[in-house]
């Protein structure tokens, strides 16, 4: 697949798959500004959320621009941009265990980020993958993906992701 004639992308998914990193290279590859869920959810960084008529009004606008890549796992977000993206690129953990993982190797490495806010995202995953809690009878991602008929790649590995930047890229 050649993305360069891409316009407008998405990628979305599990939370420490590297939607951040992915999205970076991809912009920067095709010189088309980068947004994130989160710049558009927090107001201050983890401390300070936007109402959700702010952040959905934010992604309204951004969504009506001719050319963008939006990365992030807000599917309330992620509405605005589906429907209308060139490309949507779905990253996954094959398991919440390596997802896990991933996330405490992160949480060690980054210096903003407290204990209980790495427990709050374990809770958060392992409600989304289980559609427990908050998340019960909540469509997930890839439901939401296949019922809206929304064509979309899906990478589940560093491998598949590695390939994936360096032949599109």
């Amino acid at each position: 697949m050649d993305i360069r004639s891409k316009k407008r992308i998405v990628i979305m998914g599990d939370s420490g798959r590297g939607k951040s990193t992915l999205a970076d290279k991809i912009s920067e590859s095709l010189g088309v500004k980068l947004y994130s869920a989160d710049d558009l959810i927090w107001e201050e960084k983890f401390s300070k959320q936007r109402t959700k008529e702010e952040s959905l009004n934010m992604s309204l606008d951004i969504a009506s621009l001719d050319n963008w890549v939006f990365e992030g796992s807000s599917l309330r977000l992620n509405k605005c941009f589906l429907e209308i993206a060139d490309l949507v690129i779905y990253l996954e953990h094959k398991n919440f265990i390596s997802q896990s993982i991933i996330l405490y190797k992160r949480f060690l490495t980054r210096d903003n980020e407290t204990f209980f806010n790495f427990m709050t995202l374990l809770k958060h995953n392992l409600y989304c993958r289980y559609r427990l809690g908050y998340k019960n009878g909540s469509i997930s991602d890839l439901a939401f993906l296949d019922s809206n008929n929304i064509e979309h790649i899906r990478l589940s590995s560093f491998k598949e992701i590695d390939d994936f930047v360096s032949t599109n890229t």
